[in-house]
């Protein structure tokens, strides 16, 4: 691998103590909070962000800038740890939020934007999961983020490979776009043709086309290792029946009192 480097030598690392408090006699400000991270990759001062304060000494220390890149530092299990967003237009009140911590590139060795795209690697997740600690709730220190391998091209090349990214990943997001909605063209167009062949002809209630049988009352007790399957519901999420998630009855008792519950072939389900 190329000249990989702590992170500590490419970005200071602060972990914010902001908390979602307004306290009289303190700055107003807008916090971004854990969750304005995990479900956004990209931070601006166009967000609704949440309302808080913060001291003189927080603001100096926690205040965003254009080019920081933030990362989660809590989660409920080890591999969902230091997810990451970039910060693309600060304002002067966006403060970094508790449960965060800030990454703050060193303009000489290393680009925000390739230091988030970084962070978005299973190299660098991987490390981030083997450093987080914890038992019911996982966390990182500092110091597991401090030495965090991360590769460290010269800054120009870094520059390129982050534009790169930003390219392909705009241009396969616009490909998914495309790719979604001409799926629901095609479901319309399949439901109107349905529609249009079901449609034709006269109208019969149902009750005189079919037999209704509700599934029988079947209790835990009445599972057995093996024997006749019993059809659960995850096993009709799709247009054919399966066995997915599947128990199984004891034959005998299948014949002497649920016999005219068994499947025949076009047979259908109605959930």
């Amino acid at each position: 691998m190329r000249d990989v480097r702590p992170l500590k030598t490419l970005a200071s690392i602060v972990v914010s103590n902001v908390d979602k408090l307004i306290v009289d006699g303190q700055f107003p400000v807008r916090l971004v909070n854990y969750t304005d991270v995990y479900y956004g990759d990209r931070l601006s001062s166009q967000l609704d962000l949440m309302p808080a304060t913060a001291t003189a000494a927080q603001l100096d220390r926690f205040r965003l800038r254009n080019g920081d890149v933030l990362i989660t530092k809590d989660s409920e299990t080890a591999d969902d740890i230091g997810v990451a967003a970039y910060v693309e237009d600060a304002a002067d009140d966006m403060v970094c939020g508790y449960h965060l911590a800030l990454l703050r590139p060193q303009p000489q060795r290393a680009d925000g934007r390739f230091l988030y795209w970084a962070m978005r690697s299973d190299f660098i997740r991987d490390q981030f999961s083997t450093a987080a600690t914890g038992v019911t709730r996982f966390g990182l220190r500092v110091d597991g983020i401090a030495s965090t391998a991360v590769p460290a091209p010269a800054v120009a090349e870094q520059r390129a490979i982050a534009a790169f990214l930003d390219t392909e990943t705009a241009r396969i997001d616009a490909l998914i776009t495309k790719k979604r909605r001409l799926i629901e063209l095609l479901d319309e167009r399949f439901r109107t043709q349905i529609d249009q062949v079901i449609g034709q002809g006269p109208r019969i209630p149902l009750k005189r086309l079919v037999e209704y049988r509700e599934g029988p009352g079947i209790m835990a007790h009445d599972f057995r290792d093996d024997g006749v399957p019993l059809v659960r519901v995850a096993g009709v999420a799709g247009p054919n029946v399966t066995l997915k998630g599947c128990n199984f009855l004891d034959p005998e008792t299948v014949r002497s009192r649920w016999s005219h519950f068994a499947l025949r072939e076009g047979d259908r389900d109605q959930r």
